[in-house]
């Protein structure tokens, strides 16, 4: 049995708001995390088999990957760990 734990953290600021959203997937291969923004949205995914690694909108040759979108979906910034490529299809 396989157990994954995922954990958002964001710093607390007086007066200001909390996160409005955050999203997780998980399948056989990997995990993902997303989180709303005030400007975008950040999703980061890691894997955790030998497969495919593919999670909430995108896929990486990486073991880890994480990437950043405007209000608009359009890609701001991107990384990937031990890999070279995203490949990001746009939702929301």
């Amino acid at each position: 049995m396989l157990m994954c734990f995922l954990t958002v953290l964001h710093p607390y600021q007086e007066g200001k708001r909390s996160l409005d959203e955050a999203d997780y997937a998980i399948n056989e291969n990997a995990c993902a995390v997303s989180v709303k923004t005030k400007d975008g949205r950040i999703t980061a995914l890691w894997r955790i088999g030998s497969g495919e690694v593919s999670g909430m909108g995108f896929t990486t040759d990486g073991d880890a990957a994480a990437i950043r979108v405007d209000e608009k979906g359009k890609p701001v910034e991107k990384m990937v760990y031990n890999g070279k490529e995203i490949k990001f299809r746009r939702s929301r």
